[in-house]
């Protein structure tokens, strides 16, 4: 125990609330690794909340991400971590693995070694589970001083399967949510990780139980006017709890629900794009993309908002929205042909001035308008068979059959 007690983190002194930096763990390092090198050599090595405590501070948050994203972090993993380091994280993963080997048995498997520990976390109803989270429960209230907790949170809401998880979500989401509403961008994200671990690993209609999706996916709401990496983080759970309460939803069906609602916010945050935020506009632009496939027939309601962005945006996700809006509602869609044919021309006519040809999205963009009403497109095109700009303009206006071919044919 008084090993352990030496390992542990001590809580920081910080005149003024910012995000931390390594310099300021340089002696906690330290006690740290000399902790844990001593703890590879004792025998036995039994669980216990300030052991386990100690190891989630050093192990890696699995469970919740892309491949691609884990790439990314293993490349800066010591800016994430600043109070530990790959030799902390190597020493912890012997650790934990030789006391699964002494608890649970032999492990030849990552895999095994992590259905260990959740037997080893969920053991007598859950008994070391609820010791640890009584540990990190003041820790995450106040977050700016103890900057490991969400990242020990993480780490262990992601160690949790079915059924395990739905059982233990009422310890885990006041934690949960409190990280989700910080000002710090890293436990945000720990706490978006968490959210989306729950949202996929547990049943929809358990996640339902007192109200859990709405809370969820009303903290996750305001991380979309964050930083990029809160963003990114929050879009997945958000768009999975949207759909699991879109789903769930028992109201009239023409009457505007869950998805309709984050549609909304959505389009209000692409709006602003272009005032500060233009790095996020992709990334907003593929979930609003998402959210208009979710609603269905329902999207007719937004046509007229969507028209709006698509007519001054060049984002491949939006453009991309136009040929699902041409077969789920042509007639709808027809009625912006108006207002979005001349700004995507415009668009092809920016994108093509240079010789270049016009990007695929916005040239399959076009070709679906112009099919919801062929007739308007042509009313809408008239004279500018008149008009030499480029070949690859010219060739593309061509292509969508709006101008009368040589010869006087249509």
């Amino acid at each position: 125990m008084e090993l352990v007690c030496r390992g542990g983190l001590a809580t920081l002194r910080l005149e003024e609330e910012r995000p931390v930096t390594r310099e300021e763990y340089r002696g906690s390092r330290e006690a740290s690794l000399a902790a844990l090198e001593q703890l590879l050599l004792l025998r036995p090595c039994p669980p216990s909340p300030l052991l386990l405590l100690l190891l989630a501070q050093h192990s890696e948050v699995q469970g919740c991400r892309g491949e691609e994203e884990q790439e990314e972090e293993q490349s800066s993993t010591e800016d994430l971590t600043p109070w530990s380091s790959s030799k902390h994280k190597a020493l912890a993963a012997e650790v934990l693995e030789k006391m699964v080997e002494e608890v649970v048995g032999g492990v030849e498997e990552v895999e095994q070694e992590r259905k260990g520990l959740t037997k080893i976390l969920v053991k007598d109803d859950k008994k070391l589970l609820k010791s640890v989270l009584k540990l990190l429960e003041p820790q995450l209230k106040e977050v700016n001083l103890h900057p490991p907790a969400p990242h020990c949170l993480a780490w262990l809401t992601t160690l949790l399967p079915h059924p395990h998880l739905g059982q233990a979500a009422p310890l885990l989401l006041p934690g949960v949510t409190r990280c989700l509403d910080s000002w710090l961008p890293s436990p945000r994200v720990l706490g978006a990780r968490c959210a989306l671990h729950l949202a996929s690993t547990c049943p929809p209609t358990e996640l339902a139980w007192f109200g859990r999706s709405e809370l969820l996916h009303a903290a996750l709401l305001p991380l979309l006017s964050q930083e990029l990496p809160s963003l990114l983080a929050a879009v997945p759970p958000l768009l999975l709890l949207t759909q699991h309460l879109h789903q769930g939803a028992r109201g009239v069906p023409c009457l505007p629900g869950p998805a309709d609602a984050l549609l909304d916010r959505v389009a209000g945050h692409l709006e602003m794009a272009g005032r500060g935020r233009v790095g996020e506009e992709h990334h907003l632009a593929l979930l609003l993309n998402s959210t208009c496939h979710l609603l269905g027939v329902g999207v007719v309601r937004w046509l007229p908002r969507l028209s709006s962005l698509l007519s001054t945006s060049t984002s491949s996700p939006l453009l991309l929205l136009l040929p699902h809006l041409s077969t789920t509602c042509p007639e709808a869609l027809a009625r912006e042909q108006r207002t979005l044919l001349p700004a995507l021309i415009r668009q092809a006519y920016t994108a093509t001035r240079g010789g270049a040809p016009p990007p695929p999205p916005l040239a399959t963009a076009l070709a679906a308008l112009v099919s919801v009403d062929l007739d308007q497109a042509r009313k809408l095109c008239r004279g500018m068979e008149e008009v030499r700009v480029n070949q690859e303009f010219d060739g593309l206006i061509r292509a969508l059959g709006v101008i009368p071919r040589p010869g006087g044919g249509q």
